[in-house]
């Protein structure tokens, strides 16, 4: 299994099971996979995660910090597609 697969299916399973219950932090990624700046989404998790990623930030490249209380549960770089009236054709 890729890398990328398994941050998905972790981040899904905590965005499905935890829904209300942790707390999310969205980072906008620079190529090296750091956080760039500020948070840009904070929140409780919830499983339409990816679609605000993708509609109100414009898809992209995202880092994702998700804590329960003072513990760090999730820490991984996700990449969202554009929303499809973006696209240049």
């Amino acid at each position: 299994m890729m890398q990328t697969e398994r941050i998905w299916n972790r981040l899904w399973t905590l965005l499905y099971t935890q829904a209300g219950h942790i707390q999310v932090y969205v980072y906008r990624s620079a190529p090296n996979g750091q956080s760039v700046g500020s948070f840009i989404w904070k929140g409780s998790a919830r499983p339409e995660l990816p679609e605000v990623l993708r509609d109100e930030f414009q898809g992209g490249d995202f880092r994702v910090l998700i804590r329960k209380g003072r513990q760090m549960v999730f820490s991984g770089n996700i990449s969202v597609v554009r929303p499809r009236n973006l696209d240049v054709t």
